[in-house]
Order: structure tokens, then C-alpha cells, then sequence
């Protein structure tokens, strides 16, 4: 049996659990109203590494993180983060720095406005369409009370490779930071669901088919009433929406107590229980508030070469990376877990692997 090699270890270190991420589109404003990202994308000086064959316009920056475009609006994702307790500080952390790190870009005089949110939960790929239709028709209430607000039109629910996303309007600070929690909760429960657990019992929404990619949408009168403009009273199948959050927030909380710190938890708690208002009863928090120190902007994705091992990212996503090992015996291309591709890199940085890399070459 071979021995698991240094290479070995980081890979299954980094894949170990789940994965979260949060993606947060802007519009970039002018003095004259609103500018069409398109048209100063390419003015954008060191934005980051193009690795993604997917998306031409995306840039991954030192952070891990990625700046792209999405139509007319520029676009931040933040690389997966593992679901564990203090997750939602790392998050907020990351989509602060990536903003700024474009904000810190743009021409004078333009800047960035939130627009839209989308979070992302991983899901296994063979559960991930009915977990996702699961949650549309039967607790989409919950993510739609912490993640809309008045002027919302309602919630998106896509299944995509490897990963459940919900979208809604932008969110920022503890906002984002409970809306995290309780997006992990939902999907959770409807996974369980989707596979025969038991549910909380809440009045099924009237879902339609979203636009542009494979998913549901959810309308804020789903259930009849208009759930942005009158929120925790909106009837719900014969009960308001409050105690129907309520029920959902109770069968969320079991699979998730391990997963989230009791600060992070506390957060949704509040909400539900009326003690903090939800999104549609206060005004947007569109600060990410820095509290946590910024995370250090010094990785890079050029070529990197230890001893006589000369590494190449060649393309970079979510999930998979794909790197160029060159050594004088030949070359081989290794593909990682896309989580895995930062921490090796790093590892590089530090003099490591070098080792294991070489007799990857090398072997037959």
C-alpha cells in the first residue's frame, strides 16, 4: 500500500466537509447615473489571473477570490469556504476585500452599488435537483424573509453543479451574515427531505419556472399575500408567516447547531424570534462593517519554480484546478479539488512538495 504523501494529506484536508461561497453583484455608478460594466471592464488594470475557461471575463485575485462581469454588472464569488463554525467572518471578510479590490480599480469618479446576492451551499450533484425543488415549494419562506426586502421581486432557487444557489438582493454586514446561516439551515432540511426525512409542515409555495438557467422561482405572493409588504403577518396557509418561520428555523437548528458558532446562530435566532428586524422590515445594511482583519493580498497564480520543479496553473473554477508540473524527466498535468488549489500553492511558497511533485513526473 502506498504511503499517503504530503500531497496526499493537503488535498484530503482540503476537501474534507462541506463548502460554502457567496457571489455579489454591483452596478458601477457614475456622476450621470449608471455605467455599463462592459464598457470599462478592459480599462481595469491588474484585476488578476484569467483561469477560468468558462468565463473569459473572470479574474482571480491574490485573495483566492473572483472578479468577473454578469451582463452589465460587475460580479465578486468568493473561492468555498469551508462550513464551519466562524465561517459567515471569513465570508464577509472576502467579499469586502474583493470589493474593494475593484473598487480600488475603477476610474475616478465611479463607484461600486450593491445589487444582488447569491449564496451558495454544496450539494451532492445526485441530490442537488430535488434538494433545490424541495426547498422551493416547501421552505423558500425562510431564505425569502432573510434575504428580500420591500422592493424585492422574490427568490431564486437554482440547482447547479455540486451546489445549491439561492438569489436574492444584496446584503451586506450581519444581514449577510444571518442570511448565510439560515441558506445553510433550508438547504440542509430539504436535502434531508428530498431523501424521505421528516419536515416541518408549512403551506406549499406557488413556484414557476426561473428564466435564463434551470430553476424555480418564487414570487413575494406566493402564498396569496404579499410577504415583503407585510412580513411576519402575511397569511400562510391558514397561519402567518411568522410562526410558519418560525417552525422552519426550529428544524433547521438541530442539523446545524455543530456547524455554526453560537454568535453566528444567535444572529438568526433574533430575527425569527422578532427581537432584530428582518430585510423587509429595515432599511439595506450595505456595510460589510470590517470587523475582522483583511485577509493578506499576497498569493499569486504566475509560474512558480522550486528547485528544479516548475509548476503552471493552467485553469481555475470552483471545483476543479488544473496545474502543469514540469520537471527535467518530463511533464504531467495534476487536477485538484479547486479548494485544494490555494492551500497547495502555498505550500509551494513555503518550500514544500517540491518532493512529491517531482515523483508524480516521474512516475510511470
Amino acid at each position: 500500500m502506498r504511503r499517503r504523501s504530503a500531497l496526499d494529506v493537503l488535498v484530503a484536508a482540503a476537501v474534507a466537509g462541506r463548502v460554502v461561497g457567496v457571489e455579489r453583484e454591483y452596478t458601477v455608478r457614475g456622476p450621470d447615473g449608471p455605467v455599463d460594466g462592459r464598457t470599462i471592464w478592459p480599462q481595469l488594470q491588474d484585476l488578476g489571473a484569467a483561469l477560468d475557461p468558462g468565463d473569459p471575463q473572470a479574474r482571480r485575485i491574490p485573495s483566492g477570490d473572483v472578479v468577473t462581469l454578469d451582463g452589465r454588472h460587475v460580479e465578486i464569488a468568493t473561492s468555498p469556504v469551508p462550513l464551519a463554525r466562524g465561517c459567515t467572518t471569513e465570508l464577509l471578510v472576502r467579499v469586502a476585500a474583493a470589493a474593494r479590490h475593484l473598487t480600488d480599480r475603477l476610474p475616478a469618479g465611479l463607484v461600486l452599488e450593491g445589487y444582488s446576492t447569491h449564496l451558495n451551499i454544496e450539494v451532492d450533484d445526485r441530490k442537488v435537483v430535488r434538494t433545490a425543488r424541495t426547498l422551493a415549494h416547501r421552505f423558500a419562506l425562510a431564505p425569502m424573509l432573510f434575504v428580500d426586502r420591500v422592493g424585492s421581486p422574490g427568490l431564486l432557487v437554482r440547482p447547479r453543479p455540486g451546489r445549491l444557489e439561492l438569489g436574492g438582493e444584496f446584503l451586506a454586514g450581519e444581514q449577510l451574515r444571518a442570511a448565510v446561516v439560515m441558506a445553510v439551515g433550508v438547504a440542509l432540511l430539504a436535502e434531508r427531505r428530498a431523501v424521505g426525512s421528516r419536515r416541518p409542515r408549512v403551506a406549499a409555495a406557488e413556484v414557476a419556472n426561473a428564466v435564463e438557467r434551470f430553476g424555480w422561482f418564487i414570487d413575494r405572493t406566493a402564498w396569496g399575500g404579499d410577504l415583503y409588504r407585510s412580513g411576519r403577518s402575511t397569511s400562510i396557509g391558514g397561519e402567518h408567516a411568522g410562526r410558519a418561520l418560525e417552525r422552519i428555523w426550529t428544524g433547521c437548528r438541530p442539523r446545524i447547531d455543530e456547524l455554526f458558532d453560537a454568535a453566528e446562530l444567535a444572529l438568526v435566532d433574533r430575527r425569527v424570534s422578532g427581537a432584530e428586524p428582518l430585510p423587509c422590515e429595515v432599511a439595506v445594511d450595505d456595510d460589510d462593517d470590517g470587523t475582522a482583519a483583511p485577509i493578506p493580498l499576497l498569493r499569486h497564480y504566475r509560474q512558480r519554480t522550486v528547485g528544479s520543479v516548475c509548476v503552471s496553473v493552467l485553469c481555475a473554477t470552483w471545483w476543479r484546478a488544473v496545474l502543469e508540473v514540469a520537471t527535467p524527466h518530463g511533464t504531467r498535468w495534476l487536477t485538484v479539488p479547486g479548494r485544494a488549489l490555494d492551500p497547495l500553492l502555498d505550500a509551494l511558497d513555503r518550500g514544500e512538495l517540491r518532493g512529491d511533485l517531482a515523483s508524480l513526473v516521474q512516475r510511470r
